[in-house]
C-alpha cells in the first residue's frame, strides 16, 4: 500500500515528542499492530512527566492512521474513532487535501488531524485532547501486541524480554463467576477453562527478583545468590 512509505515519517514525528515507537534495538517498530477490531498504522508510547507521573507509572498511547488520498473526508476520519478505546490519542495523517467537514468531524469526535507535507515534515491541523473513553482491558490487550505489560504487583509498565526467562507473564486466574461448575466443589475453581473465562496477570522482572525469586529458573537464582 502507498501509505506504508509514510509510516517512518509519522513515527519520527511522534519520536520528536518523546514517544517510543519500537525499533531494532529491542523490538520491531510498532507498525500495524493491534487486535482484530483495530490495527492502527503507527503507535507510540511515552510516560507522563511529574507531577502527574510522580507517584504512578502512567503512560500515554498515541496512534496514527496514515492516508494517501487526494481529499480526506469525514468518512475517512471516522475510521480512527475505534482506536480511542485502546489509545489516549488518535490521529489521521493525510498526504493530500483535508476537507473542512473532515476537520469539523475530527474536532467533534476528538480525533487529531495531521498533514504530511513531505517525507520529513508533518503539520498539525488539529491536536486532540486526551481520550476519556479508553478501555483498560483493550489498552492492555493492545500493549500486549507490543510486548509491553503492566506488572500486577508494582503496577509499572515493562517490556517482556525476548528470552522470557526473568518474568512470569503466563499467570492465569479464573474469572470466578464463570468458573464454578455446579457439578463440582464450588471452591474447586482452578480447572481448565476456555480463554475467555480466564484473566491474565504479569510480574515484571524486577519484582520477580526482589519478591518472587522462586519463580526464576534455578540457574538465575544461583547467579543472584552469588552476586549478593
Amino acid at each position: 500500500m502507498s501509505e506504508r512509505i509514510y509510516y517512518d515519517t509519522v513515527r519520527k514525528w511522534l519520536e520528536r515528542d518523546d514517544y517510543y515507537c519500537g525499533g531494532p534495538k529491542r523490538h520491531e517498530f510498532f507498525y500495524e499492530l493491534g487486535v482484530n477490531y483495530a490495527k492502527p498504522d503507527v503507535a507510540g508510547i511515552k510516560n507522563l512527566t511529574p507531577p502527574e507521573g510522580e507517584f504512578v507509572d502512567e503512560i500515554i498511547i498515541s496512534v496514527i492512521e496514515v492516508k494517501d488520498l487526494w481529499n480526506l473526508t469525514e468518512r475517512d476520519v471516522s475510521q480512527a474513532k475505534r482506536y480511542l478505546q485502546m489509545a489516549h490519542l488518535a490521529y489521521v495523517a493525510n498526504t493530500g487535501e483535508i476537507r473542512q467537514d473532515a476537520i469539523e468531524y475530527a474536532k467533534r469526535e476528538g480525533i487529531g488531524i495531521l498533514k504530511i507535507q513531505t517525507k520529513d515534515k508533518v503539520k498539525v491541523i488539529y491536536n486532540p485532547v486526551k481520550s476519556t473513553i479508553i478501555s483498560e482491558g483493550k489498552m492492555l490487550a493492545f500493549l500486549h501486541k507490543m510486548n509491553i505489560y503492566q506488572c500486577t504487583f508494582c503496577r509499572c509498565y515493562y517490556y517482556q524480554e525476548l528470552d522470557g526467562e526473568q518474568s512470569d507473564c503466563n499467570i492465569h486466574r479464573p474469572k470466578i463467576f464463570h468458573s464454578k461448575n455446579p457439578k463440582n466443589d464450588p471452591y474447586d475453581i482452578y480447572i481448565e477453562l476456555p480463554w475467555d473465562k480466564i484473566t491474565y496477570r504479569s510480574l515484571c522482572p524486577q519484582c520477580v527478583v526482589d519478591f518472587f525469586p522462586q519463580l526464576l529458573p534455578e540457574t538465575k537464582r544461583k547467579r543472584i545468590v552469588e552476586y549478593d
